[in-house]
């Protein structure tokens, strides 16, 4: 596109937001990306995307972190982390929604890294659209997780593996 057609685009995108304003920003973000952004599952979603996973689901609704197990057509659960997964948290008082991170590195099968987005555990690595991300080392307690030693406990719904669905 040449710059005049750029400029030209841009001209009227921005008539467009000052006439439909925050909505109109928040439907052009849907036309690009599935997720909101700044989101856990949209940060999920765009690395596994930087890793040749797309990731595909049952449906445009219910897509909140902890439903990801049932809507995400191309992966199966497990429970044993591995590089390259997604960790599934269920949700809690004050986050009904869950959490999703994406598995960095592996320690052993209690000891994992993430990175994430949403959620002020970790250490700020990188900024993905403007949206600040963190890593951070997980432990498990059996069906609890913990963020760098942080107080309270997460429920563990699992990992999602990259492959085929038990409910596809």
């Amino acid at each position: 596109m040449r710059s005049t057609g750029k400029l030209a685009l841009v001209a009227a995108a921005f008539a467009l937001f000052a006439v439909g304003g925050v909505r109109f920003a928040r439907q052009v973000r849907r036309w690009n990306s599935p997720l909101e952004v700044s989101q856990c599952t949209w940060y999920a979603y765009e690395r596994a995307r930087e890793n040749d996973w797309l990731i595909r689901f049952d449906h445009p609704w219910g897509r909140h972190a902890k439903a990801w197990p049932v809507r995400v057509k191309n992966a199966r659960l497990v429970q044993i982390p591995a590089v390259g997964e997604i960790m599934v948290l269920d949700g809690r008082k004050g986050n009904d929604y869950g959490h999703v991170a994406y598995v960095e590195s592996v320690q052993d099968s209690n000891h994992w890294t993430i990175s994430h987005a949403n959620m002020a555990a970790g250490v700020a690595a990188r900024t993905l659209s403007g949206v600040t991300i963190r890593v951070a080392g997980i432990e498990r307690h059996g069906r609890l997780v913990t963020f760098d030693g942080r107080p309270g406990g997460f429920s563990l719904i699992g990992f999602l593996k990259p492959g085929p669905s038990e409910f596809s």
